[in-house]
């Protein structure tokens, strides 16, 4: 039987399942050490491997890119109606809302920027407190990496 080609290797649902388990690991291990940006994007990612490995098992097809919502609409309709019925909706509505692919790029100046500005259209508003109390930890997460 001839190897697996690298693409059709990434799209496999048990390599998929694997590196979700892997990006989580991760994530809790950047916010471990107060690299928030990346905490945030390999959870997000991780979310997204799972959604592709539940996906691919069914339908082959790798044509939703990396927008979470589009990979859950091709999900079974018993795991869309979980997360998007209490008690799971509220987070999977912020998850959906802040997650993108291209927070990987950001600084954390720019990430702050981007969810202190709402510049996502669906993304949950803050209260004042709250606000000052998640810059207040970001804070001090930059200060311990000086």
């Amino acid at each position: 039987m001839p190897p697996l080609s690298h693409t059709k290797l990434a799209h496999d649902s048990r390599v998929l399942l694997k590196a979700s388990i892997e990006r989580i690991m991760d994530a809790r291990s950047a916010v471990h050490n107060g690299q928030w940006v990346i905490g945030m994007y390999l959870s997000g990612l991780a979310v997204e491997c799972v959604l592709q490995a539940i996906v691919g098992r069914h339908d082959p097809r790798h044509d939703a890119r990396h927008d979470l919502t589009q990979w859950l609409k091709r999900c079974p309709t018993s795991l869309q109606d979980a997360l998007t019925s209490p008690p799971l909706r509220d987070q999977w509505n912020i998850l959906a809302a802040r997650w993108y692919n291209g927070m990987r790029y950001l600084s954390e100046d720019g990430m702050l920027g981007y969810l202190r500005d709402g510049s996502r259209a669906r993304r949950q508003r803050w209260t004042t407190r709250d606000s000052k109390d998640q810059r207040a930890r970001l804070a001090r997460g930059s200060r311990k990496r000086s």
